[in-house]
């Protein structure tokens, strides 16, 4: 998918948002892509689309939304089963 986690410096958010190498940990990444993008509807979660849960519209787009999302991914896992990363040919 394509939601945007502030963490990584992918959308301007507030203060406490953002990536600070000094300060900020992988378990924040975790909790974020868990809150975000593990979701039943991860389109609501792009901004701006918000406004469109409950509504006809917003609900065919998540639809199609998570209907693209599961293809990529098939397609992902699909083209490393053919052609796995190096040391992983016989795994």
């Amino acid at each position: 998918g394509k939601v945007c986690l502030s963490l990584l410096g992918t959308w301007s958010g507030t203060e406490t948002e953002v990536w600070r190498p000094d300060s900020s940990n992988v378990l924040q990444v975790i909790v974020s892509i868990l809150g975000l993008v593990l979701v039943l509807h991860p389109y609501y979660n792009e901004p701006g689309f918000e406004r469109e849960r409950d509504t006809a519209q917003g609900g065919e787009r998540a639809r199609q939304y998570n209907e693209s999302v599961r293809l990529l991914a098939l397609q992902s896992m699909l083209k490393i089963l053919r052609s796995p990363p190096g040391g992983f040919e016989d795994i």
